[in-house]
């Protein structure tokens, strides 16, 4: 642009122009306001605001954050369950496949677990949830059919009321391992030892179950 080099030093007026800074995603002004500077006439002009602009401005600051709010929602949803169902498990692998927080806490882990989930005054089916765990991974989960003799480093143990109370927070993992609320068959110094790989492993299961049988 070639300046109008008679024109006279003007004040900007009392609103600058301003611009869209797509990296702050804020309106800035391009000269502060009451600076002393020399414009050519035509730069008081009100300048063009394109199609193509105002698109961009719609896109990026409504359409996108709300499809990705979309997008979390609609995973958040599909991944909740009810526990204890074939639906819960599933849900449980997904999400412990999925979870990058596990994922890192849990990548020394070695060793399939075998919960037994025993009938109470709550519940009086039992239900048997089989997960091969390996470094941060769920590899499989099936449930465990009564004609079916499934071996696994770990098995716990526990009537079903106590496994609500711990998915609903009301028993935290380890109180519950070492007041026997949750048995356990195998080597327990295996899981003292990884205790946050056990802590995140609940956080999971809590966080994809919505309601209870």
């Amino acid at each position: 642009m070639v300046l109008d080099t008679m024109a006279e030093p003007i004040i900007i007026p009392k609103l600058p122009r301003w611009c869209w800074n797509w990296q702050t995603g804020m309106v800035e002004g391009h000269v502060p306001k009451g600076v002393w500077v020399q414009l050519p006439p035509s730069a008081l002009d009100p300048p063009e605001f394109l199609p193509a602009d105002f698109l961009f401005l719609i896109f990026w600051t409504c359409i996108l954050p709300c499809s990705r709010l979309f997008e979390q929602y609609s995973i958040l949803e599909g991944s909740m369950a009810i526990f204890p169902t074939d639906d819960w498990l599933k849900a449980l692998m997904e999400k412990l496949n999925s979870d990058e927080k596990y994922a890192h806490i849990a990548r020394n882990w070695e060793g399939d677990m075998l919960f037994m989930i025993e009938g109470d005054g709550m519940r009086q089916d039992t239900t048997r949830y089989y997960l091969d765990l390996w470094h941060g991974k769920c590899r499989d989960s099936f449930v465990v059919q009564a004609e079916q003799d499934v071996k696994a480093v770990f098995i716990l143990k526990a009537p079903y009321g106590n496994f609500v109370r711990l998915l609903k927070g009301e028993l935290e993992p380890m109180q519950a391992l070492l007041t026997r609320k949750i048995g356990v068959q195998g080597n327990m110094a295996i899981l003292m030892r990884n205790v946050p790989t056990v802590l995140d492993f609940v956080r999971c299961a809590r966080e994809i179950t919505t309601a209870y049988e």
